[in-house]
């Protein structure tokens, strides 16, 4: 296979993706600080993701169902999350929660599936096919991914700030 711009992206993002992976992992498992600012910082990320997506997807029902269902059903996945949450505090001292790993970990993985199949489609696959097929990169299969991990952040941060104001 040539080198070309095309094959070097690929190659280049997966390293970068393989460090995000494991950043978000370690993140979803174990027991963690309550940072107020770390997780307004999500609120903001995910919703400044979420908006300019949902403005691109409305034209396309197709789209906007798989990204809009997404949303939905990560929300709902959220008040679960939340339900499973464990929350403590030190005497004085930091508050602590501990989010349900099995839910973090399999969001991730999820994503982390779609994501490199996508990457490995655009890899192997011949440039002309790719090039000549618009609907390539308008999969709602991956704008649900995206709106799952999207809606289940923007809800499961949100409702650890409001529990650990309580």
């Amino acid at each position: 296979m040539p080198a070309s711009t095309s094959n070097l992206i690929p190659a280049l993002l997966l390293p970068w993706f393989a460090w995000r992976m494991y950043r978000r992992f370690h993140r979803n498992v174990g027991r963690q600080p309550l940072h107020s600012g770390r997780l307004i910082s999500g609120i903001v990320i995910f919703g400044l993701i979420s908006v300019p997506l949902l403005a691109v997807t409305w034209p396309v029902p197709r789209l906007l169902a798989g990204f809009g269902g997404g949303l939905v059903l990560g929300g709902l996945l959220a008040l679960v999350g939340l339900h499973l949450t464990v929350f403590a505090t030190n005497a004085g001292g930091p508050h602590f929660y501990t989010p349900n790993t099995y839910i973090g970990v399999g969001l991730s993985l999820l994503l982390a599936g779609r994501v490199l199949y996508r990457i490995g489609v655009l890899y192997f696959s011949d440039a002309a096919v790719t090039a000549s097929s618009a609907a390539f990169m308008q999969s709602p299969l991956t704008l649900l991914m995206i709106g799952l991990t999207a809606g289940y952040y923007l809800a499961y941060n949100t409702g650890v700030l409001i529990r650990s104001r309580r």
